[in-house]
This record gives structure tokens, C-alpha cells and sequence, in this order.
């Protein structure tokens, strides 16, 4: 490197201020400011602390760039030519030579006197290997030959084309500069046409003339321009855990099946992690888009003990010991945030809440980080991942392998989570360590810290519950996705609105991961009556009640009836309402004629009966009934001929009534030889 003394004639910059020493000595030295001619005396110790410090800077030799680069990182070509250079001028420097044999010396290395000239005098100059080192592809001259009002015509076609929302290849744009300088030289003479650049002379004014900046504003905002130009400096600090928590949510990059339909869909994942420790907080899983009630559900496990999960979830190893009211929530600047519903939710609990920039992720980073780890270590291990782009799919049957289901997604969580998360070394610039242990060192470094909970667990579900409905009180109970809903309590509501005549839709609140146990609204005492599912209902869906019910299988077993619905053929229905209304119309029609076709008609078939073998005014039926339909083998029964005449005496058979008993008779006859068995009552 340069090296610089305090002589006399050196320039150097002192707090800001250009300066020159007029006077030298061992312990002072004098100075000259060069604007206001002023002398002023240091002692060197000040000089040298202030170089320390910073305050002290030499000048700069303008003719000889300033090198930052230390010799070993350079070509090993270059260091080699540098190495050689120094060796020629070394016996001169070491006086090893004298200069009246420096003739021969150049001849043998083959190197001219000018060129050894010009690395002694670099070498006596800053004594720094790395000046030796050659320049040559930096020859050539130091500004462009290019006609410069081609040169202009340039720099206005990347202004123009370079900064629209879809930005243009350099071809294009030099296809644009080309078409502009035809133009421009439409109105010249021969003489004086602008010859245009060539592609690569318009590609290096490209890359001098680009505002790569002012690109990613254009293309992707201000936030995220801000933070590809300055990076991501600042940094958090948290004092202790619940101090401050992150959530946000993503579409899990994973098909899950549904075991009855065989359907393939992405869910959403909604998750929390407190940042001071790194410890997951809670999270919640669902298949339409997130809402406000979804983030309510997600701050309910937050604050929900985890006491369930050794009992519910055997094969997660460890425990699962995070719960408590947050100080603090950062959500991004979704509209979803800004609801009204959690605005009032987190004043409850005195919760304060932070929004980040418009497509800021880095503002939230330690969510943002979660969600990568949780990806790395089971999301895109699992079968029928879609992983993150399909690049990385590639050619992976994601629907094909999937068979993950809801209820299997949520115990691989549990188990990510806990023992994969939870428990295991989590690599952290601020704050390396298991986030198990993080947080319960805050807790034992912070005696004042009580981990709070809200008064009662009703309390809590009531306000902090996703899901709403209005309904009203049926005598089966309240009605929700097919499902009946019930208790002593909510029947004794019932009779009071029956007594009071009041048909009010009451207001349902119910936690969407456990239908369990609902809760309505008691609109005469403003209080929440508990009612529980019909275990009949739930045992005939084949759901089981010892565990907790999502609202999405349910749901789910009500969209299946509803299709199982559909699918039915019912189209014989509407003709059966077609002839009961064809029988009436002519009953109607027969009661005008006193019912004549109605009693040929029973004539009719009283005839039938006979033919077939029974005497209809003779039977009689004995007390016990178990002699019914008895087959006894026996003389076949003589067909009873017609009379012709009904009870009243009136002829009533016709040329058709004559030929549908002569028809009766053939078939008798015809079944003469044949085998007979009577069948009727024993004894008659």
C-alpha cells in the first residue's frame, strides 16, 4: 500500500479541513489550512489519533487509482507478472547493481528503459507490490469515438423504452434506435448521415445510462425496490417472550385428500411464532381463503394451553409448553387484518397491533423464516407436495402420490412443530438456541411474567371463535350443516320464546376445530347457552365424538348428502303427481254421473276376483290369522260363472265384459291338467 509520513509539501485532509504541513519536526508539526491560510500546530500524537480515529486522511495521487484489493485476491497470472517485475527492479533497489550496468540488465530481461523507469518510480512512490500489477486491459481510449447526437439518440430510446412496466431486451430497443437514426437521416445529404452504433457500443450505454433502481420501483414497488438496493439492515430486539408475535398465512405448497370424494386441495396454513425465542405459537389450518375469523382461530390456540397434545397426538415425543396473550401482533397490510371484528378481539385482550408496509415480507421475518423451515422439513418431504415452483416439481405426479388427509396434515404438524421446531437448535444471529429452552430462560429471567389466560375457556371461545351463524330455534335444536344441536337448557329457551311469542334468530358462536359444543346467544338474559351435537347424528356419519369434530367434516358430510341428492333420479316422482292428478280429475268427473264408470269398474273387478277363485261374499276370516296363506294340495277350485247382473239387478255386461270372462274361462281350462293346490284358510 501507499505509505505517507508528515514531511513537508504533504497534503492531507484533518477533521474535513484540507491542510498542508509547512513545518516538520519529530514531536510537532505545522500546518497551513489551504482555504483560509492558517497556521495552526499539532503534536504528531494528535495527528496519529486522529488517523485512527478517522479523522485523518492523505491525498489521494489523482494520476494513480486508489487499490482496495489485497495481492492475493488477483489472477494468479497478474501476481505472477508483478512478482516478475519486482524482480528485475530489485537489484537496484537493493544496490545489489549499479545503473552503469542497467544496459545490459534490460537486454537480458528483455524490458525497455522507459518501462523500468516507470516501475522504479512506482515502487520508490508507494513501495507497494500491487502497483506493479499490469493494467493492459485497460487500454484504449478513455471516452467514445461515436458521433455524440447518435449518442443522444441513444440515451433518449432507453429512457423512453427501458422504464415501462414491461421492460423491452436490448435488442429491441436497438432496433428502435436504428429506426430512429433512418429518420434522422431522411433529412440529411449524404454527406452528413449519422452512421448508427453498433450492438455492442449500444449495449455499454445501456449499461451506463440504466437506472436499475427506478426498474424495480416500476416492476416490483417501492418496498421491494428499497429493499433489493439497501438490503434488509435494521433488526429487532425483543426483551422477552409474548413480547412480540408474528402470524401469517400461505398456501401450503402440499394435496391433501378427502377420504370420501378422493379430492386433491391445497390448503391454507395459518401460522404463529413468537419472535423473542422462536417458539411456535399456534397455528390453524383451512381450505377457504383466510378471514378474519381465521386469525381469530389461529390467536385461540395462541392462547390455549397445549395440554391435549399427549393424549391426542401419542407419537409427538415432547411438550408443547407455549401458550399466553401476546403484548403484541405483526400482520401484514392485508384488507383481511383491517376487519373490525379483530380490531375489537385484540382491544379485549389488550392486544396491540402492528401492520407492516405494502409488500414488506422482511418486516416480519422471523414468520417469514418459519415457513421455510417448516417447508424444508415437512411440507416438501411429504407425498403429494407441489413444492415451491414447478421447476422444482418438475415432473413429480403431485396428484397422483398424494394421500395425505386433514386430520393426518394436522397430527405431521403437531409433530413438525413440536419436536422437529420446538425442540430442536434453532440458528439465529441475535439468538442461537432451542426454542424450548429460550422460553422458559425468559421465564425464569423474568419472575414478574405470568403466563395469563382468559377467565373461563367458554369466555374465551365465545369471543375468540371463527365461526358465526344465525339460526333459528327448532324443536330437534339448532341446525347447523345438517347437524342438530341440543340441550336442556336451549329447550327451556324455546318454551320461553314459545310462551313470550318471540321468533328471534339467535346468534351462534363456535370454535371451527371442535363442533363439540356450541354456543347460543339467550336473547331474554343476554347470556351464551352451551348445546352439543346429536350423538346419533354423529355416530351414523361415522364421526367420532371422542374427538374433537372440525366444522370442515362436517361441512364436508353435508355437501355429500346434498350431492347424493342430486344425483338421484327422481324424475318418476313428478309423473306419479301427473296421475294422482289424472285419477282425481276424473273422480271428479265421475261424481257428475253419479259414479257410473266407478261402479262398472267395481263390477269389473268383482268379476276378476271370482274367476280367479274366490267367493268374496262367503269368506270368512277365522280369529287366528297365522292360518293365512296355508298351501294345502287339493281338488282345484271351480271357477264361479257370472251372473251378468250386479246386486241392484241391472244388466251390466257387455260385448266386452262377455269377452274378457270367455277369456277367463280359457285359461281355466287350460290349467285343468295341471297340478292344483288351494290356497285359502284351513278347514273351509
Amino acid at each position: 500500500m501507499s505509505q505517507h509520513d508528515f514531511s513537508h509539501g504533504t497534503k492531507f485532509l484533518l477533521y474535513g479541513l484540507e491542510v498542508v504541513v509547512k513545518r516538520s519536526g519529530h514531536r510537532q508539526v505545522t500546518v497551513e489550512s489551504v482555504n483560509y491560510k492558517k497556521l495552526e500546530t499539532y503534536k504528531v500524537e494528535e495527528l496519529l489519533q486522529a488517523w485512527m480515529d478517522g479523522n485523518l486522511e492523505f491525498q489521494i495521487d489523482e494520476s494513480q487509482p486508489v487499490i482496495e484489493t489485497d495481492f492475493e485476491s488477483f489472477p494468479p497470472d497478474k501476481k505472477k507478472e508483478a512478482e516478475r517485475r519486482y524482480e528485475i527492479i530489485r537489484p537496484f533497489i537493493k544496490r545489489e547493481k549499479r545503473f552503469a550496468d542497467l544496459e545490459k540488465h534490460l537486454e537480458v530481461n528483455q524490458v525497455s528503459q522507459g518501462t523500468f523507469y516507470n516501475w522504479m518510480r512506482k515502487w520508490l512512490r508507494y513501495r507497494d507490490i500491487r502497483y506493479l500489477i499490469s493494467n493492459y486491459e485497460m487500454r484504449g481510449p478513455r471516452s467514445r469515438l461515436s458521433d455524440e447526437k447518435v449518442i443522444e439518440i441513444a440515451k433518449q430510446v432507453i429512457n423512453d423504452l427501458a422504464y415501462e412496466d414491461i421492460i423491452p431486451s436490448v435488442r429491441e430497443m436497438f432496433d428502435e434506435l436504428k429506426a430512429r437514426v433512418k429518420e434522422a437521416n431522411d433529412f440529411r445529404e449524404a454527406s452528413q448521415e449519422l452512421k448508427c452504433l453498433s450492438l455492442t457500443t449500444f449495449w455499454r450505454v445501456y449499461r451506463d445510462e440504466q437506472d436499475k433502481y427506478k426498474q424495480d420501483v416500476i416492476r416490483h414497488g417501492l418496498q421491494k425496490a428499497r429493499l433489493l438496493r439497501k438490503g434488509s439492515r435494521g433488526r429487532l430486539f425483543c426483551d422477552r417472550i409474548l413480547e412480540r408475535v408474528e402470524i401469517d398465512w400461505t398456501q401450503v405448497d402440499l394435496l391433501l385428500v378427502n377420504p370420501r370424494t378422493l379430492q386433491r386441495q391445497r390448503p391454507w396454513l395459518i401460522y404463529a411464532i413468537d419472535v423473542f425465542s422462536g417458539e411456535p405459537m399456534g397455528f390453524h389450518v383451512c381450505f377457504n381463503q383466510p378471514d378474519s375469523g381465521e386469525l381469530k382461530q389461529c390467536l385461540l390456540h395462541c392462547f390455549l394451553p397445549k395440554t391435549y397434545v399427549g393424549q391426542l397426538y401419542p407419537l409427538v415425543q415432547k411438550e408443547w409448553t407455549a401458550y399466553g396473550i401476546p403484548r403484541e401482533i405483526v400482520l401484514d397490510n392485508a384488507k383481511v387484518n383491517e376487519s373490525y371484528d379483530l380490531r375489537d378481539v385484540c382491544q379485549t385482550y389488550g392486544i396491540d397491533i402492528q401492520y407492516c408496509s405494502i409488500a414488506s415480507g422482511h418486516q416480519k421475518g422471523a414468520i417469514e423464516r418459519a415457513f421455510r423451515a417448516l417447508n424444508q422439513k415437512l411440507i416438501h418431504r411429504s407425498p403429494g407436495t407441489t413444492f415451491s415452483n414447478p421447476f422444482e416439481r418438475s415432473q413429480y405426479d403431485s396428484e397422483g402420490e398424494a394421500c395425505i388427509t386433514l386430520q393426518a396434515f394436522n397430527y405431521l404438524v403437531h409433530i413438525a412443530l413440536v419436536d422437529m421446531i420446538s425442540h430442536d437448535w434453532r440458528h439465529s444471529v441475535t439468538r442461537a438456541g432451542v426454542p424450548h429452552d429460550l422460553w422458559h430462560k425468559s421465564l425464569n429471567e423474568n419472575p414478574h411474567l405470568r403466563l395469563a389466560v382468559p377467565r373461563n375457556l367458554k369466555e374465551l371461545k365465545i369471543v375468540m371463535g371463527a365461526g358465526l351463524e344465525f339460526r333459528k330455534l327448532q324443536a330437534q335444536g339448532i341446525k347447523l350443516e345438517s347437524f342438530y344441536f341440543q340441550s336442556a337448557a336451549l329447550q327451556d329457551l324455546r318454551y320461553e320464546m314459545d310462551r313470550l311469542n318471540r321468533n328471534d334468530e339467535l346468534r351462534i358462536r363456535y370454535d371451527v376445530d371442535d363442533l363439540r359444543v356450541i354456543y347460543v346467544r339467550d336473547p331474554l338474559n343476554e347470556t351464551y347457552i352451551e348445546a352439543y351435537p346429536d350423538i346419533e347424528i354423529v355416530s351414523d356419519r361415522k364421526i367420532r365424538s371422542d374427538l374433537p369434530i372440525p366444522y370442515y367434516e362436517v361441512q364436508l358430510r353435508s355437501v355429500e348428502l346434498s350431492s347424493a341428492k342430486t344425483r338421484h333420479e327422481d324424475s318418476h316422482v313428478g309423473q306419479a303427481r301427473r296421475n294422482v292428478k289424472e285419477i282425481t280429475k276424473q273422480q271428479q268427473d265421475d261424481q257428475k254421473q253419479e259414479y257410473a264408470d266407478t261402479l262398472a269398474s267395481m263390477e269389473l273387478q268383482t268379476l276378476r276376483f271370482e274367476n280367479m277363485g274366490y267367493e268374496l261374499d262367503k269368506l270368512s276370516l277365522p280369529e287366528d290369522i297365522s292360518e293365512i296363506n296355508s298351501v294345502q294340495q287339493g281338488e282345484p277350485v271351480k271357477p264361479r260363472k257370472p251372473t251378468g247382473q250386479n246386486k241392484k239387478g241391472v244388466e251390466v255386461v257387455s260385448d266386452q265384459k262377455a269377452q274378457e270372462t270367455s277369456e277367463y274361462d280359457m285359461e281355466n281350462d287350460m290349467d285343468d291338467d295341471l297340478p292344483s293346490y288351494q290356497t285359502g284358510i284351513k278347514g273351509v
